[in-house]
Formats: C-alpha cells, sequence, structure tokens
C-alpha cells in the first residue's frame, strides 16, 4: 500500500496576489494480486479571489498489467465547482494502454 498528501499554495502571477489559491489532496494505491492495482485521490481547491471557488477532484482507478512492457488502465474521475455565481459539475472515464519501450 501507499498513501500520499500532496498541499500546494500559491498566485496564477505576481499581479494577481488576490487571487490565492490552496490546494490540498490525498491518494493511495494497493496492489491487489501480482498484476492489479486500484488507485484513488481526492483533491481540495479554496481559491481567495472574488469569485470563491471551492472544488473538489476524485478519482479512482485500475490498473492490470500485462507482462514487463505493457499496461491496461480504467479511471474514472469526478470534478465539483461551486463559486459565489455559478457551480459545474464533471465526470470522465478514462481507459487506456501504456506501453513500455
Amino acid at each position: 500500500m501507499q498513501f500520499g498528501l500532496l498541499s500546494q499554495s500559491g498566485v496564477e502571477a505576481p499581479d494577481t496576489a488576490a487571487a490565492k489559491e490552496d490546494w490540498l489532496g490525498l491518494s493511495f494505491n494497493m496492489k491487489m494480486g501480482k498484476n492489479n492495482k486500484l488507485k484513488a485521490q481526492y483533491i481540495t481547491v479554496e481559491d481567495n479571489a472574488t469569485t470563491k471557488l471551492k472544488g473538489t477532484q476524485t478519482t479512482i482507478g485500475f490498473d492490470h498489467k500485462l507482462g514487463d512492457k505493457g499496461t491496461v488502465y480504467a479511471m474514472y474521475n469526478t470534478i465539483e465547482e461551486k463559486a459565489a455565481t455559478t457551480s459545474k459539475d464533471e465526470s470522465q472515464l478514462s481507459v487506456g494502454y501504456i506501453l513500455k519501450f
């Protein structure tokens, strides 16, 4: 098993000090047998600008190793954002193949 903590604080550009963003995230992955891995990540963001944006991103994924050079994966991601005047919810599904050479 592996756990991770992600933290970031900063501004978009030097002249936009009011647009400070704070990010905090947690990540996790766990091997399931010899060839499989379950992965998850949760991130929150808060924007201190006039928009007062607050958002979360949640991701869960699964990898299956196909020998030494190939891995197939599937990942599901949701993003929720709420600002002073708007809100947005999105979700994505990704499926792919990683080839190492």
